[in-house]
């Protein structure tokens, strides 16, 4: 299951248990708990900054000259969803796989 969504990261936590013996139940609310958190967490506009900083999405390119477009920063703006926006430069439209992304 993670390899298959890493994008999940943590929220999708495998958690091996039997409901004839009871091995593992004991971790079901702790994990709950966890993915609950993870859920509501916010990242913090200088940890996305930094993250984008190391990604150097800066440099990605969509047109040339003037209107070459940069995410200068993003910020979370909502956490359920989780919702971000970014604060761009130039004049041409962001590129549908920037904006998914």
């Amino acid at each position: 299951l993670k390899q298959a969504t890493p994008e999940l990261g943590d929220a999708a936590m495998v958690l091996p248990l039997s409901a004839i013996d009871g091995a593992g139940v004991d971790k079901i609310v702790p994990s709950i708990q966890k993915v609950y958190d993870t859920w509501n967490a916010r990242i913090p506009t200088a940890k996305l900054n930094a993250w984008l900083k190391e990604l150097k999405v800066q440099k990605a390119h969509v047109g040339g000259g003037n209107s070459v477009r940069r995410i200068k920063y993003l910020s979370q703006v909502k956490s359920r969803p989780p919702t971000f926006v970014a604060f761009v430069s130039g004049k041409t439209k962001l590129g549908d796989s920037v904006e998914r992304f």
